[in-house]
């Protein structure tokens, strides 16, 4: 039995009980934390894909703080040696952080799907007129605004989708439209010719961008609050001396 094995820690290690007050402050507020963990309730969860995803960011929120808080039990248990704690510690948080992962993994290939769906119907709407008569009118609308000011341009995109359209149909060289004025062009155009799947392609990217950011949070408290780098190299050196 080595000297690691025998010792028996009777307090908290001070390092491991700074941060739990570190935790404590920092968890103090679950409005911060929902934020933090993409801020869900702002999700319209316009289809089952982006509510799934936006379930992973709620998983990722409670998983995280379950954890943290079984760390510090954990870590508390003076009947463990301080190696034996950092072992068991780890083992919990690695099964739920992986937990976390499959679901994310599972909802991501979900975003894939449905996001190549709606891509399909956004581009038809994104294609040039194949009508003659329209394709003529869309080019002198064009030609009409590359001779005004850039505000002006902006402000008859946004007030007629049909000026929205010459722009947003056309490559972006063809029209003489800022980069953030042929974007507001397509966003018009597209929430015109097709607001549901533009909607909900919005809501799609939204909800991915929280499970990244939840994701992010978690791994990034689990570092900060469990040290989970160090708690893992603590653990593989436990096991190896087994």
């Amino acid at each position: 039995m080595t000297i690691e094995k025998m010792k028996i820690q009777t307090l908290m290690p001070l390092d491991v009980f700074q941060r739990q007050a570190k935790y404590r402050t920092a968890w103090a507020s679950e409005t911060v934390q929902k934020m933090k963990f993409g801020a869900t309730e702002h999700l319209t969860k316009a289809t089952p894909e982006a509510a799934q995803i936006a379930a992973v960011c709620d998983h990722a929120l409670r998983t995280t703080k379950q954890v943290i808080d079984r760390h510090f039990q954990v870590m508390a248990d003076v009947t463990l040696p301080e190696a034996g704690r950092a072992v068991k510690s780890f083992r919990n948080a690695k099964a739920a952080r992986h937990s976390v992962l499959e679901a994310g993994d599972r909802a991501l290939a979900a975003f894939d799907s449905k996001a190549a769906s709606l891509r399909s119907v956004l581009d038809r709407a994104m294609a040039p007129p194949s009508d003659a008569g329209t394709a003529m009118l869309l080019s002198e609308i064009r030609a009409h605004l590359r001779h005004q000011p850039g505000d002006v341009m902006v402000s008859l995109i946004k007030s007629n989708p049909t000026y929205a359209r010459a722009v947003a149909t056309a490559p972006k060289e063809l029209t003489g439209a800022a980069p953030e004025t042929y974007t507001t062009a397509r966003e018009v155009w597209l929430t015109t010719a097709e607001p549901e799947a533009f909607a909900q392609q919005q809501d799609l990217v939204a909800s991915l961008r929280s499970m990244q950011a939840a994701l992010d949070a978690m791994d990034n408290d689990l570092d900060t609050f469990l040290d989970y780098s160090a708690t893992e190299q603590m653990a593989d050196r436990a096991e190896a001396a087994a």
